[in-house]
């Protein structure tokens, strides 16, 4: 299984956050570097035009509470932010925080309003939290990416302690991006540079080349990983938040998207799950600092079928499948 981590731009990191038994994504913000998306994200360093969808121009908002829908979002169907979850679903993907000042990660196993189920410390320095199924073995663990040196540090476990694997990879002004790009149930590293849409992904945890490069984005476009037809390989997507625009592809390789919507409203923070267990990666959102989720279990327009409050401000929010289950 992998996980979806979002991955950001250059100084807004983004953890690939897309986490769910096949997909990894995660965000970061403005180098703070996942240390806290509680700032704008950052995707200035995108370049105009591109492969894939028609581009979308304007920047990347920042993430703040969320607000009425905007031209070409998502309006109704969010609950208030303050109550229990509507309709929580245990099983598959659920959501997680870190906090860089205290490097603190704090993980729920449902998605729902409560307080975590696994709380520890890991990291230190100017990192980028990741999320994957490291050793294939139906759970997602932690990492960190240090940008300034492209060292990746992984952890089969969600618990503190020394990585257990160590490598570099990558390089630049490049966001990083998880995922399980060759369908073998072990979440593995690439990078997406932004300026050029390039895409260079890996199907091992080492140091190496890419195994497949390719361009893929338009705009200021936010990265995303995740299995989005359920045959057990992660694939690419991005998020343009100006538009709240979803554009998704089922394979690894340029061309247009294979799916197109628009989803959110106000400032939100792209995120990815399989939120169901029905192996199919879908979409949601984020709003710091109410802190909201809002959950859809298909990736079509339409209202979040799961809202609730987790976490508190300026966090990196995370999912991924913390108990294998």
């Amino acid at each position: 299984m992998v996980a979806e981590k979002l991955a950001a731009s250059a100084a807004v990191t983004f953890v690939l956050l897309c986490i769910a038994c096949e997909p990894d994504v995660v965000f970061s913000s403005a180098l703070n570097a996942e240390g806290g998306f509680g700032g704008s994200v950052d995707t200035s360093t995108v370049g105009a035009g591109g492969n894939g969808a028609g581009a979308q121009s304007t920047a990347a908002q920042g993430a703040s509470s969320p607000g009425g829908a905007a031209a070409g979002g998502q309006g109704g169907g969010s609950s208030s932010v303050g109550g229990g979850a509507s309709g929580g679903i245990t099983g598959g993907d659920s959501v997680g925080t870190y906090y860089n000042p205290g490097i603190t990660w704090e993980l729920r196993n449902s998605n729902t309003t409560g307080t975590a189920d696994l709380t520890f410390t890991y990291g230190g320095g100017d990192l980028v939290p990741v999320v994957g199924d490291w050793d294939g073995d139906g759970i997602d663990t932690i990492g960190r990416f240090f940008p300034a040196s492209a060292i990746w540090e992984l952890r089969n476990s969600n618990t503190s302690g020394p990585p257990d694997l160590s490598f570099s990879y990558g390089g630049g002004n490049m966001i990083p991006v998880v995922g399980d790009w060759d369908g073998d149930g072990v979440d593995s590293v690439g990078a997406f540079h932004a300026s050029s849409y390039t895409w260079e992904l890996r199907n091992s945890n080492t140091a190496g080349v890419p195994d497949v490069t390719f361009n893929y984005g338009a705009g200021n476009m936010i990265p995303l990983v995740g299995d989005w037809d359920g045959d057990g390989v992660d694939s690419i997507g991005g998020f343009h938040a100006s538009t709240y625009t979803w554009e998704l592809r089922n394979s690894n390789t340029a061309g247009v998207p294979d799916v197109t919507f628009n989803y959110g409203a106000g400032n939100p923070i792209p995120l990815v799950g399989d939120w169901d267990g029905d192996g199919v990666v879908t979409i949601g959102t984020f709003y710091d600092p109410t802190p909201t989720w809002e959950l859809r279990n298909s990736n079509t327009v339409g209202p979040p079928d799961v809202t609730f409050a987790f976490g508190s401000g300026d966090v990196v929010p995370l999912t991924g499948n913390w108990d294998g289950l």
